[in-house]
Formats: C-alpha cells, structure tokens, sequence
C-alpha cells in the first residue's frame, strides 16, 4: 500500500524562504526605485557624483543576486512541495489524477506547459484533499491569486530580460528600470500569495490524511 509522503516539514521552510524571497524583492524594487529617480533627474540635466551612482549600481547588484539565490532555492523546495503534494493526492483519489507528481513538477520548467499544468495540479489535488477530509474551509481563491501573479510576473521578467539589452540611450535604461521596479514590485505579491495557496493546500493535505488515517484506524478496531 502507498503511503502519504511528509510534506509539513518542506512547507514550514518554504514559509521561511516566501517571506525572504518577499522582502528580498522589496528591498530590489526599492532600490530600482532610487535608481530610476536618478536616472530621471540626470535626463534632465541634474548632475550626480560617480560615487553616488556607484553605490546606487552597488545596491541594485547585491539585491539582483539575492533575488537570483532565494528564486532557484525556492524553486527546488517547491519542486519537493508540489511532488508531494500531487503524490498524495494521487495515493487518496479514487479516480486518476489528470496529471502525475512527475509531470506537475517537470511542468514549471516546460515553456507553454508552465502556462497552466501546474496549477492544473494544484487545483486537482485540491479537491482530492477536500472530499477525503470531508469538508470545504473555502479559500478556493488562493490558487487563481498565485497562478495570476505568476504569470504576470513572468511577463514583466521576460519584459525585464529583453530590454536589458538595449543600448545606453537614457531612455531606454529609464524604461528598463521602470519594468524591473515593476517586476520586482510583482513579485513580492507573487511570494506573499504562493505562501498564503503552500499554507491553505499544506492544511487541507494534513486534515485529509489524518481522516484516512483515523477512518482506516477504526476499520481495523472493529
């Protein structure tokens, strides 16, 4: 008989990792911010010394590969967390799942497929996890919440990469700067929200195991 993969533990760092990656993003924006106030001030003639631009550059490095480290480390432990999480699902339907742990994960990293297979999983498992546990906590809406701020946040990051290599035309690089901000912007939604939809489905996976577990408990006792 297949067991229920342990999720909670994945669930509680990525709850660490969220709120990181949230503020992480905060502080980028912020400094894109700072960065686009100056850009927009030297298009109109105000001068700036190079150590002031230096240290605004310096601040819009350090955050992009902050932003760079937290994305992949959360990446692979939400990779963990949706494996398990379709898993289990997979273990407690009745019916087939219309797509396995595998694909759900491979799903993220798939161009075109990563437009709507994973939450297609997420939204399958879902329900499985209610009708096993027998109840409805609401909260159906977190799922359309995180997958809206992913795409949009995919659209302004593909935004974002593109004009990154336009030339040194001021404002080109004022235009760039503001899509990042933007995208920065977005994505500490995207963070808040993906950690709010880990929480809800995290519970709704806990109660439905234990009510199998409990309802299989009292099979054997009688």
């Amino acid at each position: 008989m297949n067991t229920f993969k342990n999720s909670h533990i994945i669930a509680k760092i990525l709850v660490f990792l969220m709120l990181a990656g949230a503020l992480i993003n905060l502080y980028a924006s912020h400094t894109m911010s700072v960065q686009l106030e100056i850009l927009n001030n030297m298009a109109i003639g105000i001068e700036y010394s190079d150590e002031a631009i230096d240290a605004s550059d310096s601040a819009v490095t350090i955050s992009g590969l902050f932003q760079m480290v937290t994305y992949f480390i959360c990446a692979v432990f939400i990779s963990i967390w949706t494996y398990r999480t379709v898993y289990n699902a997979k273990v407690m339907s009745l019916d087939p799942l219309p797509i396995g742990p595998g694909l759900a994960v491979g799903s993220y990293f798939i161009p075109i497929l990563n437009l709507w297979k994973p939450v297609q999983a997420i939204s399958a498992a879902r329900k499985v996890f209610i009708t096993a546990g027998g109840n409805n906590p609401g909260g159906g809406y977190f799922i359309p919440l995180w997958w809206t701020a992913w795409l949009v946040s995919n659209v302004l990051g593909q935004a974002s990469f593109r004009m990154s290599n336009f030339g040194e035309d001021i404002d080109e690089i004022i235009a760039y700067t503001r899509v990042t901000m933007y995208s920065d912007t977005v994505d500490v939604l995207l963070y808040l929200v993906t950690l709010a939809m880990i929480l809800h489905i995290s519970g709704l996976n806990r109660w439905a195991a234990k009510s199998l577990e409990d309802g299989m408990s009292t099979a054997d006792a009688q």
